[in-house]
């Protein structure tokens, strides 16, 4: 692993020098100008759009775990943990299904 670090290192600075000798601001324009995105902008517009969206989703299914847990455990005041997730996502399917 610590010999990839240099080597990736290396690869990212080359992929830069190659962008700006071709006139761009960077790889990643270099790249998209022949993909559908076609622009930097393009992408980061759908990444924030994607991310609202996912976040809400993800809400509501934290949301919908942590009543499950404060029902399994009896416990009006549990808190849902990150490693908590995963056991509850299970368990409640187990239970569903």
């Amino acid at each position: 692993m610590d010999k990839n670090i240099p080597i990736l290192e290396q690869l990212i600075e080359k992929r830069h020098e190659m962008a700006k000798l071709l006139n761009y601001h960077s790889y990643s324009e270099l790249v998209l100008e022949n993909l559908m995105a076609k622009k930097v902008s393009t992408v980061q517009t759908f990444e924030e759009k994607l991310a609202r969206k996912l976040m809400k989703k993800a809400k509501s299914e934290n949301d919908r775990l942590l009543e499950f847990k404060k029902s399994e455990t009896k416990d009006p005041n549990a808190v849902l943990q990150p490693w908590d997730t995963s056991y509850y996502a299970r368990i409640e399917r187990e239970k569903k299904f």
